[in-house]
């Protein structure tokens, strides 16, 4: 597991997934958090379709292994900060989203293009900025 906390100080994390039938990880709010109603579950060709979104400047759905559907946007002006945000889990819930500036941006891009070339997750971590998570 790789913790880290997003721009509003939630506790995240990026961790391999169980599941047996391909490789997969789970990221998003610690399910201890008030704000997490359920993390993203990606495989491989979810993780390369959450590095795309995170590098564009366009507001982009994509969904998860479990149907879940997510928005990749920027809450601001500012290009540097993006935000994942659950539209709806596999249950219908939704409500949670995490906040990534530049810092946490390039990190968890390392990662992820790791995982999608290689299916293995990596846990180098990820560096704590301050004000540049």
């Amino acid at each position: 597991m790789i913790p880290f906390r997003d721009r509003a100080g939630t506790p995240c994390s990026i961790q391999a997934s169980s599941i047996a039938d391909r490789n997969c990880l789970w990221i998003g709010p610690d399910s201890t958090t008030a704000r997490a109603a359920a993390r993203l579950h990606l495989d491989q060709d979810g993780a390369a379709g959450l590095v795309a979104a995170l590098k564009s400047l366009a507001t982009i759905v994509l969904n998860d292994v479990y149907d879940g559907v997510y928005q990749v946007d920027s809450p601001s002006d500012d290009p540097t900060i993006r935000r994942i945000r659950m539209i709806r889990d596999m249950d219908g819930n939704a409500g949670h989203e995490m906040i990534l500036g530049r810092r946490l941006l390039k990190d968890i891009e390392g990662i992820l293009h790791d995982f999608v070339n290689t299916g293995i997750l990596s846990l180098d971590g990820i560096e704590e900025a301050g004000d540049e998570n």
